[in-house]
């Protein structure tokens, strides 16, 4: 778990790769709408032409079923362009804080 800008994120860690949570990010936007939030986000044309050339090597992103714990969870460099889309100050302390993990 990391905090961004106050809001907590859960990081898994999978494959040797790390994945976040979407559902926890968008609530840094809309916590009650969070999955409206990422929805809206995957629908755009450039998200889904970055899905498709990135899963081209690997898996992007899954969902985790749960009350505690679920989400739509993606790799750190889908979560990366999910930040941009927030705010670009989001994504910076994203990364900073994910670092610091490691």
């Amino acid at each position: 778990m990391i905090t961004v800008q106050g809001t907590g994120i859960t990081v898994i860690n999978s494959k040797e790769s790390d994945y976040i949570s979407l559902t926890d990010m968008a609530g840094y936007k809309d916590e009650l709408e969070a999955r409206v939030v990422v929805s809206n986000w995957m629908s755009t044309r450039f998200t889904l032409e970055f899905w498709g050339i990135w899963e081209q090597s690997s898996v992007c992103i899954f969902s985790k079923s749960g009350r505690y714990g679920g989400g739509i969870f993606a790799h750190k460099d889908i979560a990366f362009e999910f930040g941009s889309w927030l705010s670009a100050e989001f994504k910076l302390y994203l990364i900073k804080n994910l670092k610091q993990l490691r």
